[in-house]
């Protein structure tokens, strides 16, 4: 994924929770404006919702130190959830076996970008 097409850009690495709880999050924000989104992150009770927020949060203030207009036109252009190592546990069982334990990790990437056009209300 290019940083360099959006207006704003975030990367949150080594997060300490499985991809699939955090992707249930996700999928209620893609393509959403920023400003709508944030607000449905701060309710959501998962606990993925939490690192989602931080991420747009600090995308969100990235545009705005690039030099973003108008904060009300930007929108969630790329949010992807990857899954990043996993740490290994074992658990004991009977007659001296022992059952993995996979401690799932995951990457969170947000890009925002602004719209332009008849989209947002402008005369172009």
């Amino acid at each position: 994924m290019d940083k360099k097409g959006f207006s704003g850009y975030c990367e949150s690495k080594y997060l300490r929770i499985s991809p699939y709880k955090v992707r249930k999050v996700a999928d209620l924000i893609r393509k959403s404006t920023v400003k709508d989104a944030l607000k449905i992150l701060k309710i959501q009770p998962q606990n993925g919702a939490n690192y989602l927020y931080k991420a747009l949060h600090s995308a969100f203030h990235n545009a705005k130190n690039k030099g973003v207009t108008s904060e009300d036109d930007l929108y969630i252009d790329t949010l992807l959830v990857d899954e990043s190592k996993k740490a290994k546990r074992f658990s004991p069982r009977a007659r001296g076996r022992a059952f993995t334990i996979l401690k799932r990790s995951c990457h969170i990437k947000v890009g925002i970008k602004e719209k332009v056009g008849e989209n947002n209300g402008s005369k172009d």
